[in-house]
């Protein structure tokens, strides 16, 4: 009993700059669509600049046909569009159902023998002729979208700025109608107090200061004659905190006062006055006569009184108020004018700036780095890539799956080394399964984990990594976020292409590049792009 899924792959080739379709269907064989495999057919769309798309064929033989007998059905490509797309090559491709329990069928053995992994020792070679010429247009090619980048930075930073720009000047001219609104205010308070003035030959002010009382204050003489000096002035008082009383004649007693409802402020001047002279010419060597002489300290120096002001009189009335908030308000007005200055200067100076004081400044301050596998062709590639301004590091988890003892082996010689069930598991679990001595495609995930969080992540500069088509996509999978139901190694990266990923609020922006041979270019200037058939292996 068979039950399972077979992949086939259509690949694009040509101009594949604009979207195009293409009809397929299956065609019996020596299987039946209903027996032996399911009827599939429909159209295939190819997007903007992709390359392969897939083709998914459930397979179920209930009765046991093909265990007995090999069976074989076709996929048959047909009818494109737009009319500049054709059909290539291979416009049909046969699927065989068979029985591997006595080994491969012969057929599928010799096509496996014309699949080899490469040799070990191209793995140490470097650029040829062509590949240097290749890596140059690589080169161009980036430092276009490169000056572009930074082009981009620019005029995204310029757009910050007038914003900041804008919302200081939205805040000056908010200060500027509260300050006039006091203004506005003011001029009524100050008709009122004419008018009061004019009416009643007074106006009513509140004036307020603290002052520190420090002396002999142990049976309150001194303190009682200050309060004789408010109350003379009709002016109220009141405690500021707790007093600090000494409890001998030569050990200073202290307390904080509030005066209040004072109506000019000459006139708190002269009661502070009063209470200063009060002070001075207080003498703690003679008490009155009622004070007991037993509390008296033997030794030490008797404390001398004196006046603190610890807040200048204010007016604390609505005119007071109203002088304080338009103080206030103005200050602000003026902090904000000189903000508003700087911000337009400094809009003027990146405005100024001509493209190659942009890319000069954008160099310096964000130089482009370079990655790369340790692989010579892909180190002498990223040497073609900011000669002068970038940065380039070698990077072994940029290395691609190593295969260890299959290097230089045929698909069908590595399917008799492995075994049967092994070869099974590396045809149908590539993920997990690992060739005698190499790594699994996991193992490549996993190292690759470090360089994306250390090294990717944290770059704010333009980065390029030049690596090999395995661990492009595991990268190309997380930074686009491909959903997990699409194997990475199902992704479609074509060979000799640039993938531009750009960051936004939302994920990324994604833009394709091809820098193609002038053979490629000249093969390709009629326009249009073929579509043929291509198996698992060779894409």
């Amino acid at each position: 009993h068979i039950c399972c899924d077979v992949s086939l792959w259509v690949r694009r080739e040509g101009d594949v700059g604009q979207a195009c379709s293409v009809h397929y269907q299956t065609v019996d064989g020596t299987a039946r669509v209903g027996r032996h495999y399911s009827h599939t057919a429909g159209k295939l769309f190819f997007a903007q600049n992709q390359t392969r798309t897939e083709i998914k064929i459930k397979i179920q033989d209930p009765h046991g046909d093909c265990v007995r007998q090999e069976r074989t059905f076709f996929i048959v490509l047909s009818g494109t569009q737009p009319e500049t797309t054709v059909l290539g090559r291979k416009q049909q491709c046969a699927v065989s159902i068979f029985n591997d329990e006595e080994g491969l069928p012969d057929k599928l053995r010799a096509e496996w023998g014309r699949l080899r992994f490469p040799e070990a020792n191209r793995l140490g070679k470097g650029l040829n002729h062509g590949g240097r010429k290749s890596a140059e247009r690589l080169g161009r090619l980036l430092s276009t979208q490169v000056k572009e980048y930074y082009m981009l930075q620019h005029a995204q930073k310029r757009k910050t700025l007038e914003i900041v720009r804008d919302v200081v000047q939205m805040r000056l001219e908010e200060a500027a109608a509260d300050v006039n609104r006091t203004l506005h205010r003011r001029t009524v308070v100050e008709e009122a107090l004419r008018l009061q003035h004019r009416m009643e030959g007074t106006v009513t002010r509140n004036f307020t200061t603290t002052v520190r009382v420090t002396g002999h204050l142990y049976n309150r003489h001194l303190l009682e004659r200050t309060l004789d000096v408010v109350e003379a002035h009709n002016a109220s008082v009141r405690s500021v905190g707790e007093p600090i009383l000494g409890g001998m004649r030569n050990i200073a007693s202290t307390i904080v006062l509030q005066l209040s409802g004072v109506m000019e402020k000459e006139k708190m001047e002269t009661i502070i006055s009063e209470i200063r002279n009060l002070c001075e010419n207080d003498d703690p060597s003679h008490p009155p006569d009622h004070e007991p002489t037993e509390h008296l300290h033997e030794g030490g120096e008797l404390p001398k009184s004196n006046v603190v002001v610890l807040e200048e009189a204010q007016d604390v009335g609505e005119m007071g108020k109203l002088l304080k908030q338009l103080g206030e308000r103005q200050e602000k007005m003026q902090r904000l004018e000189e903000e508003l200055k700087s911000a337009e200067q400094v809009v003027k100076d990146f405005s100024a700036m001509d493209e190659a004081e942009v890319l000069r400044k954008g160099k310096l301050e964000m130089p482009a780095q370079v990655f790369t596998s340790t692989l010579p062709i892909t180190r002498q590639t990223g040497e073609f890539l900011f000669p002068k301004e970038g940065e380039q590091e070698d990077v072994t988890s940029l290395n691609p799956a190593d295969i260890w003892a299959t290097y230089g082996m045929t698909l069908t010689e590595v399917y008799d080394s492995l075994g049967k069930e092994n070869a099974r598991a590396f045809l149908t679990s590539p993920y997990t399964a690992r060739l005698p001595g190499g790594e699994a495609l996991k193992d490549v995930v996993r190292r690759l984990e470090p360089f994306v969080v250390d090294l990717l992540e944290r770059q704010r500069s333009p980065v390029v990594v030049v690596s090999h088509l395995g661990t492009l996509q595991v990268l190309y999978q997380y930074f686009v976020g491909v959903g997990s139901d699409v194997p990475f190694w199902k992704l479609d990266i074509p060979r000799g292409s640039v993938i531009q990923l750009v960051p936004h609020l939302f994920g990324f922006e994604e833009r394709r590049f091809s820098f193609k041979t002038d053979g490629d270019k000249e093969r390709n200037k009629e326009g249009g792009s073929k579509v043929h058939m291509c198996s698992h292996w060779e894409s």
